[in-house]
């Protein structure tokens, strides 16, 4: 992801993948720009204001995460985002009652980034949670899909 934000410095999806990877090295002050450079580039997509949900809510910015969780939800109201980048973002702030409600919203609409939710380290720790094993099952209801999770 790095070498890609240095081929195209204005690949946001490049940015936005790279804002996670930071997160989870711990490198959130890189992470942190990452994620603004990400929303110069998207006008407040809602997957950069995933990212910055996630910087802020590893940063222990519960606040600032919330109010990014707001502006998600007051843009849901204007036009469509993905029911799944607002669980993203509760995930992160731990919110588990939250975020299997957006995740549920999101398999309602049938969305395709419900396949990462099988392996998005934001959700390992609802790995134990039995609605996240159904979750990913009628996601993927092939045989041992939940096993694989």
């Amino acid at each position: 992801m790095r070498k890609a934000a240095v081929l195209d410095p204005d690949f946001a999806p490049g940015r936005f993948y790279l804002t996670f990877a930071l997160v989870q090295a711990g490198e959130l002050a890189d992470a942190l720009v990452q994620a603004k450079h990400t929303l110069e580039l998207s006008a407040s997509h809602p997957a950069g204001l995933s990212a910055m949900t996630l910087v802020h809510a590893a940063a222990g910015r519960k606040a600032a995460a919330r109010k990014e969780i707001e502006r998600m939800e007051h843009l849901s109201m204007k036009r469509h985002v993905a029911p799944y980048f607002i669980a993203l973002a509760y995930a992160a702030l731990g919110e588990t009652v939250k975020t299997f409600e957006w995740l549920e919203r999101a398999f309602v609409e049938r969305s395709g980034w419900l396949w990462y939710v099988k392996n998005d380290p934001v959700f390992d720790a609802l790995r134990s949670d039995p609605r996240l094993s159904s979750l990913v099952q009628r996601v993927d209801p092939s045989p041992g899909s939940a096993e694989k999770s």
